[in-house]
């Protein structure tokens, strides 16, 4: 979401590209600039800006997650990376907190391009990438992002012109719409224990604000969280995983920890997922089947 590819990641991504053709999305900011799609980034896209031709990479599958107006925007900051030459080389030699804060300041300096931009569709993207910053608030990605707040407030600045007045209604993943600045209306929302196959207790973190814990080893009563609107959120999930003995004794064997993206709606059911060998992930649970007529 708005950092230039590795050397090794770009190898992967141009291999991915070309064993997988796919149509760009045709933003075509940017004269030379290939878009092209590939699966196995880990972002909604990503830059190569150390070419002679540049190109900007987006996952499609991740872009159906987030909807048409999110990828928008972070493919537009995509060619921000690329208009400004933003790139890694010769970072490594800086101490970690210059390298990490030249870094973020690349990453304000590519959404400041998007929201720039001034076409209606444009205009659009951004508005969704303000709701979608806004609610992050503190929380970042990584040391090399700045936090959703600092993102929003950036975007914020860098609107041409005024911004136009905005009506409630639910946008297009079921993100409510309205003013940035206003406190959105909270849902409700379950979270489930691991399966029984064996022992585990997760913890849960959502915006990077700790909502409670779900076991399966004592009575399987599910995580009602009720502090956030809907939309899209980042969670944390670390699980504690335990192993019988021949006493049939729980044991901890050691715990694992998993992030990711929720779109969560009033009345969602989420569970707690993982199998040896991954990283824990929130799936969707289905709801339960309902009395047969």
């Amino acid at each position: 979401m708005g950092r230039p590819l590795s050397l090794l990641g770009l190898m992967l991504a141009g291999v991915a590209a070309m064993g997988r053709p796919a149509a760009a999305q045709g933003l075509h900011l940017l004269p030379g600039v290939e878009e092209l799609a590939s699966d196995s980034i880990e972002d909604i896209a990503v830059a190569t800006v150390d070419l002679p031709r540049p190109v900007v990479y987006y996952n499609p599958l991740m872009a159906r997650r987030y909807g048409p107006l999110l990828t928008r925007f972070f493919i537009a900051h995509e060619y921000g990376h690329i208009a400004h030459r933003h790139t890694r080389r010769g970072l490594s030699e800086l101490p970690d907190e210059a390298r990490d804060s030249l870094l973020r300041a690349q990453e304000l300096e590519a959404d400041c391009y998007a929201a720039g931009l001034a076409d209606p569709e444009a205009r659009a993207a951004t508005e969704a990438a303000i709701r979608f910053f806004t609610r992050l608030g503190p929380f970042s990605f990584d040391a090399v992002h700045p936090t959703g707040s600092q993102r929003a407030s950036m975007i914020l600045s860098c609107l041409p012109g005024p911004r136009e007045p905005v009506v409630y209604g639910r946008g297009e993943t079921g993100v409510e719409i309205g003013p940035v600045s206003g406190e959105s209306e909270r849902v409700r929302f379950e979270v489930l224990a691991p399966a029984a196959s064996y022992g585990g207790e997760a913890v849960l973190w959502v915006d990077g604000l700790r909502v409670g814990s779900v076991s399966n080893m004592r009575l399987a009563e599910p995580l009602t969280v009720d502090r956030f609107g809907a939309g899209i959120h980042s969670y944390r999930v670390t699980l504690e995983i335990y192993g019988l003995d021949p006493q049939l004794q729980f044991n901890a064997n050691g715990s694992v920890t998993g992030r990711g993206q929720l779109l969560v709606q009033g009345g969602d059911r989420f569970r707690v997922d993982w199998a040896p060998g991954t990283t824990p992930t929130l799936v969707r649970d289905p709801p339960p089947a309902g009395p047969k007529p």
